[in-house]
């Protein structure tokens, strides 16, 4: 390497600098990176490995050590639960059967024992614990006399068989008959206690097939601690005791799920876990090195492969490190010549792909550099460009602050040549803000010298001329190396200059706003505290300018409602801008008096950037108002009195232009005076004589007072001429000025009555005998007229009424028929079968469909009958008025039948709700005729345009001696301007379209006239109708009906 060029021989000094300083090799780096991270990964992996890996296994392990625990501990107790079951069974049977002879009591207990039940020796002891019978192995069965009669009272188990009713168990004891370890189990049984002695052999025989296969070691302890069963050696020539160890000897927990301890030389980990009915406890142990050893073996194995990994890792990092330090020199040396300017060079291509890619981007770099050197050199020529033009002034100086360039804005504004600022300092032109005297730019070298990057301030410039400018300067320290300080001035001095003139308005501004002091003005900031409040404020509200400042309007002189609304309009300002106002408020001063005032707000912008204030101009409006509401009362009261007077009055202007006139004025001349106001007294035509008129004006013009001047006036539309007496007063407002007020009272009906009178003088004798004439046949005319009417109508409802129930009789007649026309049918089958030999079933079969078919003829034609019924009688009542006592229930029910039929093909509903027990002593024929047309009338005006609606009639009584009947529907009511003409003859809604207009005129006339009741109606737009008659029980002999009835009744509709 040493005969190789310098690589950095063609760079630039301080690059070559850079390169002589101390380094290392890239593969040497690359080597160390990888001997780095295998290091970490160790690092990170072994702490893993032991920390945690081999801690869940042997978590895992101890999991299926207590897991193996618990089942073996229930397999134990299903194991013993056959001994237990086995005494308990067989003591039952010894009760049982009782005790019998001794021999027998001897075999059966020695049955007991052959059986297989597990169990070497059986002692029946009787209730004071003395042996009384023993069942023994077939080999020991001699020594069945010595243990007759043995006592068992002392014996823990005996004793514990007396206070329990189920089985219980002992701990380990040498039998007294084997001599040999053993459990025994007792059970008490009336007053005879079974005790067996249990072969341990075969419980431990059993014990070993659970853990058979494995290296677990299970015991059964009793509760002293001492091994009854051992699956890995025989407790009789290996006997352990475990009484020592802390944890057998802890009896505050069921299960100890791990334990480990020390046994004859060996760490042991095991699980005990309790048998709660026996207090024994199950021992599942193995060694510790053998129960961990996969789990051990396991980590270690992945250690040794963690290595490999790594060593193979560092192997292939040294030989891939090499390889790349060979690369990345032959890049240096590609990257050295383009540096030197070599921008025609090819890289020779590698088989690593980024070697290339990063070739190609040294390349792409150096076509880029080529480029932007091209760009710089245009770049210099348009920004030199552009600072010999811009308007900004731009100066570069050395770093004592003399010029070494400067463009010509400086020079236009100092009125010099550049040559002459070359070089030159600049305190003679430039001030800064302590006046001249002073270094212009201490501070802001001084903030640069700091390691500011940029340092701002504005001061004076004065030009060769003598004239003041304000600049805002920003200096900026030259590149690094080079040196100097960069100046960019902007000329502020026309916004200056309009500042200045600012600064005096506002001043102007605040001393007339303190001058102020009709009006409160107010400055609140952005959170609705005062900052202003000037001297009017303090007049208006009682509060001095100390007291308001800071605080807001609602803890001045807002309520909270005011407050909130007040809140709003700030919001609104806030949001849009604009103005809110003026808008009326009630406001509280500091004494507590209420004022009126006038608000309006808008906004004005602070000294802080994007701050503003919003101002509040109040104005005090109390006294106005209180004076309008007095005149405004005083106009209320006289138009009140003016509209309600009943004499004609009119009010004209000085140049006889109508100012206002009453509703007589416009009833008697037909004009509308809202519409005529401003319009000139001759365009109306009022007067016939309009000399008359011109003089009437003249007299009140110069004597105020004109009365009683007849005079002839012509009303709007040329109607008849009326004559009236004019009276006219001038008065003068105010407000108006000038004013005529004129009353015109007619006289003419006075007129026509004295002369008619005198007329009627002449020939009052002749005139009566012709008017009693015309009179008495007009009476005739129209009671002729109203019968005929009448009987029409009843015939049209009758007609009505017949083709409804005709309708009605349909259905059950037709049903009639047909089921007759079936039994028909069946009887001509039934005679033929007669002929070819009747069967029973065919005769019960026809006999069932006979009985059938009668019923159906009997209900339809029993509802045919009622029909008819019910149509005779109304037909009959409203063909008539006779009088008679009916129930106001049948007659409605009657009218509602006749009527459904016809209401069937139509989307209405009729109900009725009448109160049973009202008896009427009446016309039942008028009385259905009235509600027949009042249900017809109701179907066919209230649901015109709707597809649904409810007709309801109901009836109650009013007191004793009337009972009140109601028709209500809810349809679309009756406007205000026909309830008063709904019983007028002849007035109807829908003339051409079927109705006469008669229909409630009679039903009026029937329930005045001839039921002697009344008749009223309650109706609004979109709320229904409801008709009420009230109609008496009887009606009395003066009535109309009564005279009628009698026959001495006048003129009048029947």
């Amino acid at each position: 390497m040493s005969g190789q060029p310098d690589p950095g021989s063609s760079l630039p000094p301080r690059w070559r600098a850079r390169l002589r300083l101390p380094g290392a090799r890239l593969s040497h780096l690359l080597f160390l990176r990888s001997i780095l991270v295998a290091t970490i990964t160790f690092a990170i992996v072994y702490p893993l490995v032991v920390g945690w890996l081999l801690p869940q296994n042997e978590g895992e392990v101890e999991r299926r050590q207590i897991q193996l625990a618990r089942a073996i501990r229930a397999q134990v107790e299903s194991v013993l639960d056959g001994p237990r079951f086995a005494v308990s069974s067989f003591a039952r049977i010894l009760a049982d059967l009782g005790r019998g002879p001794e021999a027998t009591l001897s075999a059966r207990l020695d049955a007991f024992v052959d059986a297989g039940s597990g169990f070497s020796n059986v002692y029946l002891l009787d209730g004071l614990g003395m042996v009384v019978g023993v069942g023994v192995e077939s080999e020991r069965r001699l020594l069945r006399n010595e243990l007759i009669g043995i006592d068992f009272s002392s014996h823990p188990l005996w004793r514990l068989a007396q206070d329990a009713a189920d089985v219980r168990w002992t701990d380990a004891f040498l039998s007294p008959v084997s001599a040999r370890r053993t459990v025994a189990v007792a059970y008490r049984i009336g007053a005879h206690t079974v005790i067996a002695e249990l072969q341990l052999k075969d419980f431990m025989t059993r014990v070993q097939g659970l853990s058979e296969g494995s290296s677990v070691a299970t015991l059964v302890l009793d509760r002293r601690g001492h091994v009854l069963v051992d699956s890995s050696a025989d407790p009789d020539t290996h006997y352990l005791d475990f009484s020592g160890f802390d944890f057998v000897r802890d009896r505050s927990r069921d299960e100890l799920p791990l334990v480990h301890f020390e046994l004859m030389g060996e760490e042991m980990v095991g699980s005990l876990l309790r048998i709660p009915e026996l207090d024994w406890g199950v021992l599942v142990m193995r060694p510790t090195a053998e129960a961990y050893r996969p789990a051990r073996t396991a980590g270690t194995i992945m250690m040794l492969g963690l290595l490999c990994a790594v060593v193979l890792g560092l192997a292939g990092a040294g030989m891939q490190a090499a390889l790349f330090g060979r690369q990345f020199r032959s890049l240096g040396e590609f990257a050295e010549r383009i540096a030197r300017g070599d921008y025609g060079l090819r890289w020779r291509r590698s088989r690593v792909v980024e070697f290339n890619e990063l070739a190609a981007a040294f390349g792409g770099m150096s076509e880029a550099i080529h480029s932007r050197e091209e760009a710089i050199a245009a770049s210099q020529a348009a920004y030199r460009e552009i600072l010999e033009s811009t308007s900004e002034l731009v100066l570069r100086l050395d770093d004592a602050a003399r010029v070494e360039y400067a463009n010509p804005a400086v020079c236009r504004l100092l009125g010099v040549a550049p040559e002459a600022l070359a070089g030159q300092p600049l305190d003679a032109y430039l001030q800064g803000g302590e006046g001249a005297g002073g270094r212009w730019c201490d501070a802001a070298l001084a903030a640069l010298r700091a390691g500011a990057p940029t340092a701002s301030f504005e001061g004076q410039v004065v030009d060769c001329a003598g004239g003041h400018h304000r600049v805002a300067w920003t200096l900026h320290l030259g590149e690094q190396g080079k040196g100097g300080i960069a100046a960019i001035g902007h000329d502020l001095t026309a916004r200056w200059l309009a500042a200045e003139a600012l600064r005096r308005s506002e001043a102007r501004l605040r001393a007339m706003l303190d001058n102020a002091t009709e009006v409160a003005i107010r400055w609140y900031d952005a959170a609705g505290r005062v900052v202003y409040w000037n001297p009017g404020s303090e007049r208006l509200y009682g509060f001095t300018a100390e007291q308001a400042m800071g605080r807001t309007l609602e803890q001045l002189v807002l309520s909270p409602r005011q407050a909130e609304q007040y809140a709003q309009m700030l919001a609104g300002i806030d949001r849009a801008g604009g103005t809110r106002g003026p808008e009326l408020m009630a406001v509280r001063r500091a004494d507590g008096r209420m004022l009126q005032v006038l608000a309006t707000l808008f906004a004005i912008p602070a000294e802080e950037e994007g701050d503003y204030y919003i101002v509040g101009i109040d104005l005090d409006v109390t006294a106005q108002l209180e004076e309008e509401s007095a005149r405004r009362e005083a106009e209320r009261k006289f138009s009140a009195v003016f509209q309600a007077s009943p004499v004609p009055m009119a009010v004209w202007s000085e140049d006889l232009r109508l100012v206002d006139a009453n509703a007589a004025w416009e009833r008697l001349f037909g004009f509308d005076a809202e519409a005529s106001r401003g319009r000139a007294n001759h365009t109306f035509g009022l007067w016939c004589d309009t000399r008359q008129r011109a003089s009437f004006f003249e007299r009140i013009a110069a004597a105020p007072l004109v009365q009683a001047e007849e005079a002839w006036m012509q009303p709007q539309g040329g109607g008849d001429r009326r004559l009236c007496e004019v009276s006219g007063n001038k008065v003068e407002l105010a407000s108006l000025g000038v004013m005529f007020v004129v009353a015109y009272e007619d006289i003419t009906a006075e007129r026509e009555a004295a002369q008619q009178l005198r007329e009627l003088n002449d020939t009052l004798e002749q005139r009566v005998s012709e008017r009693t004439a015309e009179l008495s046949a007009a009476l005739d005319h129209l009671r002729v007229t109203q019968e005929g009417l009448l009987r029409s109508e009843k015939m049209a409802a009758l007609g009505s009424l017949v083709a409804g129930v005709a309708h009605e009789l349909s259905t059950p007649l037709g049903n009639s028929l047909i089921a007759s026309n079936t039994v028909r049918d069946h009887t001509r089958a039934m005679q033929r079968e007669l002929a070819q030999g009747l069967k029973r079933s065919s005769l019960e079969r026809y006999l069932e469909e006979t009985v059938s078919g009668n019923d159906i003829i009997e209900r339809n034609l029993g509802r045919a009958a009622e029909l008819v019924a019910s149509f005779r009688q109304v037909a009959v009542d409203q063909a008539s008025s006779q009088r008679r006592e009916f129930a106001l229930t049948e007659v409605v029910d009657e009218i509602a039948m006749t009527l459904r039929p016809s209401l069937k093909r139509l989307p209405y509903a009729l109900e009725t709700e009448v109160a049973e027990g009202l008896m009427l002593d009446s016309y039942p024929g008028p009385l259905g005729q009235v509600l027949t047309n009042l249900i017809n009338n109701a179907i066919t005006h209230a649901f015109e345009g709707r597809d649904s609606g409810r007709v309801k009639v109901s009836g109650r009584a009013d007191g004793e001696a009337h009972v009140l009947i109601e028709v209500s529907d809810d349809g679309c009511g009756i406007p205000p301007s026909h309830l008063r003409r709904i019983f007028d003859p002849f007035f109807t809604t829908r003339l051409g379209q079927g109705g006469s207009g008669l229909g409630l005129h009679i039903v009026d006339s029937l329930v005045r006239d001839l039921l002697g009741g009344s008749i009223d109606v309650s109706s609004a737009p979109g709320c229904g109708t409801t008709m009420r008659l009230r109609l008496p029980r009887r009606p009395g002999g003066g009535s109309r009906a009564e005279q009628r009835a009698a026959g001495t009744d006048g003129p009048g509709p029947v």
